[in-house]
Parts: structure tokens; C-alpha cells; sequence
């Protein structure tokens, strides 16, 4: 995962990510509290609060809430 400030810096973080062959991208976005999932530089969801996030296929049993996400980055 990757943290990053400004969602338009996240979009072009995208190409670079798919060149290295990556099947997923989960991009964090602190100022709205959210995670972007990428399955594709033109195929994203943006995921909020209880939202579940896969960690398929690099972890297959591994799933985490976004809410989750941002009580670790807050502690």
C-alpha cells in the first residue's frame, strides 16, 4: 500500500504501478479518509468506512475495513 496526500498525484501514480505487473493497487487518501482500490489505471473504487479491502490476490484470506486502515495510521 502507498500513501499519498493529493488524489490527483494518486491517478498518476497508476502507469507506473501497472508497468510493474501489479493485479491490484490500493491507494490511501487521508484527506477523506478513504482507500482507492485499482485493478486497472482506468478501473478504480473508491471505499469508505466499513468497506472491505482484499488483499487477493497476493494474500488470499486477507481483508481489512477502510476504517481499520486509518485507526493504524492515526495510532
Amino acid at each position: 500500500m502507498e500513501t499519498i496526500d493529493v488524489p490527483n498525484k494518486a491517478k498518476k501514480q497508476l502507469p507506473k504501478h501497472a508497468g510493474l505487473s501489479m493485479s491490484k493497487t490500493d491507494l490511501i487518501i487521508p484527506d477523506i479518509k478513504a482507500v482507492s482500490v485499482y485493478t486497472s489505471p482506468k478501473n478504480g473504487t473508491i471505499c469508505t468506512d466499513d468497506d472491505l479491502i482484499q488483499a487477493a490476490p497476493v494474500l488470499p484470506d486477507m481483508a481489512f475495513s477502510v476504517a481499520e486502515v486509518f485507526k493504524n495510521l492515526n495510532a
